[in-house]
């Protein structure tokens, strides 16, 4: 299991760089059927070592791949006893990013939170989307861990 979340983390690190340097990335074109079939609605279950949060993503992709979207999440369990009031609980993130065709791989990060209940915090997401586009999954910053672990489908 180690040995996975290295690899993981060796993941996050790599499409971090990868964001961050301007024009690695290249040029690009995000196909009308590769941009439809982001939109969503993906459906699935986002997990820590103290929370488990139901999840739901909605994006915009653009041609050029930049991508604007909202993850709504309810929160279904945490070990923390402050959370123990807040189970079925629901918020709002939303987040800003990209999305590269060639490698399919997506990098998002939180923008900004409508969370009136306190149950969320902006993360950022390092996934990979599956070749016939409907499975989506990876890692996430998780306070600084990449011990985040979410997986969605269509």
């Amino acid at each position: 299991m180690k040995a996975f979340a290295r690899t993981l983390q060796f993941l996050a690190l790599a499409l971090a760089l990868w964001a961050a340097v301007p024009g690695l990335a290249g040029a690009q074109t995000v196909s009308d059927a590769d941009r439809e079939a982001l939109a969503g609605p993906w459906n699935g279950v986002w997990t820590s070592d103290t929370h488990v949060y139901d999840a739901s993503l909605r994006m915009e992709v653009t041609a050029d791949g930049q991508i604007e979207g909202a993850f709504t999440w309810k929160l279904r369990k945490s070990n923390r006893p402050a959370y123990q009031s807040k189970i079925g609980k629901t918020g709002t993130e939303y987040v800003r990013g990209r999305f590269d065709a060639q490698s399919s791989l997506i990098s998002v990060d939180g923008d900004r939170l409508d969370d009136p209940n306190k149950i969320l915090g902006t993360d950022k997401y390092r996934l990979v989307v599956s070749e016939n586009r409907k499975t989506l999954g990876g890692i996430t910053w998780d306070h600084g861990s990449w011990g985040g672990r979410i997986f969605l489908r269509r």
